[in-house]
Order: C-alpha cells, then sequence, then structure tokens
C-alpha cells in the first residue's frame, strides 16, 4: 500500500491542537497507509511522549526531525503576530525529509480533516513545486503590491500544501525562499505563506476550496465579482475535506462562534486532549461583537448576509 506522507511543525503550545487534527486525519483515513513527520526545534517531553501514545493507538509511524533554529534567524516574527518561528521551518522540509521521501502534504495545526485526503494526495503535481488552495484574501491587491508579482497568478494559503520534494530539491527552492526573505524581510508580512507566494507564483497548481475550507470563504460574499469562486465555495461549505480555522476565530476559544466549532470539539472529545481546557481569550469577546454586529448589519438589509455563512446550520 502506498505511504501517505504528513508534515506538521507544531511548537509544545500547539501540541493539543495538532494532537486533535491528527486525531481528526487518522479517524477520516483508517483505509490509508500513513506515516507522519515532525519537524521542531525542540518539545517538551509530554509533548513527544502524547504524540507517540497517539501514533501507537491509531499504529500510525511517527517520526520526529530536529531542526536548527539558526537557520531562520533572518525570519521576521514581529511583536503581535500569530505565529511562532515554526511557521518558517516548512520551508526547509525538502532538505531535512528522508531521501526516498518525494512528496508529502502538510497541515496546519488549527485544522480539521472531515473526510479522506486519498484524492487530495494523488493529485499529480508533476512539473510544479507544489499544489494548494487559494487564500480566502486572494483578491487584496495589497499582498501583490506587497510581494511584488502579477495578480494573474493567485496568491494561495500555505495551510494545506502537498509539496512535490523532488522539484524542490532539484530546484533548491529552500535556498532561494531563505535568500527570499533574507533580501526583503520588509515584504514578508505573513511568514512562509508571503515567502512561497512571492519566489514560486508561477510554479504552483491550484487546489480545490474543499481542501482548504478557510473561515474567510465563510463570511465573505464573492459571488458579485468572482462568480465562479462563490459557486465552489458553496459546495465545499457543504461537506468540506478539510476545514481550516484561519485568523483569530480559532473554536478552541470559549463561546467560539466559527461555524465549524462543533466539527472542532467533535475531534476533541475522541481524542487524548478531550479534556483541554478551552480557553478564554480577548480574541472570542472580539469575535462575539463581530458576530453581533454583521448580524445587525444583515437584519437591516445594510449588507447581504453571504450564501456561504452556514453558522448552526451544521450537523
Amino acid at each position: 500500500m502506498e505511504i501517505i506522507n504528513i508534515l506538521c511543525t507544531p511548537d509544545d503550545n500547539y501540541i493539543p491542537y495538532c494532537g486533535i487534527m491528527l486525531t481528526s486525519l487518522f479517524e477520516n483515513n483508517k483505509d490509508l497507509n500513513i506515516c507522519v513527520y515532525v519537524m521542531c526545534e525542540h518539545l517538551e517531553e509530554k509533548s513527544i511522549a502524547d504524540l507517540k501514545w497517539l501514533s501507537e493507538h491509531y499504529n500510525v509511524d511517527l517520526n520526529f526531525i530536529i531542526v536548527n533554529k539558526e537557520t531562520f534567524k533572518e525570519c521576521p516574527i514581529r511583536t503581535g503576530d500569530h505565529v511562532s518561528i515554526a511557521a518558517y521551518y516548512r520551508l526547509i522540509a525538502s532538505n531535512v525529509l528522508p531521501a526516498h521521501i518525494n512528496k508529502i502534504l502538510y497541515l496546519d495545526c488549527d485544522i480539521i480533516v472531515n473526510g479522506s485526503i486519498k484524492e487530495l494526495y494523488n493529485y499529480n503535481i508533476e512539473g510544479f513545486a507544489f499544489g494548494a488552495i487559494v487564500d480566502e484574501a486572494f483578491f487584496d491587491s495589497s499582498k501583490y503590491e506587497r510581494l511584488c508579482y502579477d495578480k494573474q497568478y493567485s496568491h494561495i494559503n500555505s495551510g494545506v500544501i502537498l509539496f512535490n520534494i523532488d522539484y524542490w530539491r532539484n530546484n533548491h527552492i529552500a535556498a532561494k525562499c531563505l535568500e527570499y526573505i533574507s533580501r526583503y524581510p520588509e515584504r514578508v508580512k505573513f511568514h512562509d505563506q508571503d515567502t512561497i507566494n512571492a519566489v514560486l507564483h508561477k510554479e504552483i497548481k491550484l487546489l480545490p476550496i474543499k481542501y482548504n475550507l478557510q473561515t474567510g470563504f465563510l463570511l465573505t460574499d464573492y459571488s458579485k465579482h468572482f462568480e465562479k469562486e462563490m459557486v465552489e465555495i458553496l459546495e465545499a461549505a457543504k461537506e468540506p475535506v478539510i476545514i481550516h480555522y484561519t485568523g483569530v476565530s480559532k473554536p478552541w476559544y470559549k463561546d467560539s462562534k466559527h461555524p465549524y466549532t462543533k466539527r472542532f470539539l467533535y475531534y476533541k472529545s475522541m481524542s487524548l486532549w478531550k479534556d483541554y481546557p478551552l480557553i478564554k481569550n480577548r480574541a472570542s469577546i472580539y469575535n462575539r461583537f463581530i458576530q453581533i454586529r454583521n448580524e445587525i448589519i444583515w437584519f437591516l438589509g445594510i449588507k447581504k448576509r453571504p450564501k456561504s455563512y452556514i453558522i448552526d446550520k451544521q450537523p
């Protein structure tokens, strides 16, 4: 049976969410031969033990790859950023993964895998650096202006990436990415995502939105200018294969109003981290305010309620 290689890059703070993500992956893909690679600079013994327990429970091969933090010394992490330096680790995956691996699926920790990834993994990405899904803010012209490339190439989200590792090795992509960051740190606002879009925008295969249904897709009405994308979003929202809780609206906040919070809590309840406490966070208060504001705006007819906004309609 073909081995399905999975990559994740958590730090200790994100181990519970990484574990819940992996639980959802394993629960929905029991027919696949999965091998997980965890890239990290350091993890506490408990974090390692918990991930090992998870892999043994599902009979999944688990490997840890230690990276040198100094490799990323020129990679900017600014005050207020919601990520750590680990966001950049995936950029050097081709350099540190075992030589026999030629393809791997990277998954962010703020994700729930809601179905089979077999079809996603088997996409033909020959001749491309990777396959990925368009970003929820692909229409934002400022992204292209800041990164200095043409809008015709679109802008992808880096939370779900099907890496063509052979392509990266043969074309020395990791070195090109680090060189770009060193040369243009002021352009790199969104870390690895900005980097790979800037360096590789001509070498990306776009994949269906159902494999990375981001929060913004559920809150934005694309129908006026992007009818094709809107049709795909509506179809994806019915039964997304991968749900990506982008932005500050995380489902592990108390009183989360994310449309797919129940899906996250479902997989949390069957995981090793079922008793891990939800977080009381300023963002949850802010998100509640935004939710109430939106409901008022929609009720008064000031703005049209997005067709993709499926709050409280999930099973």
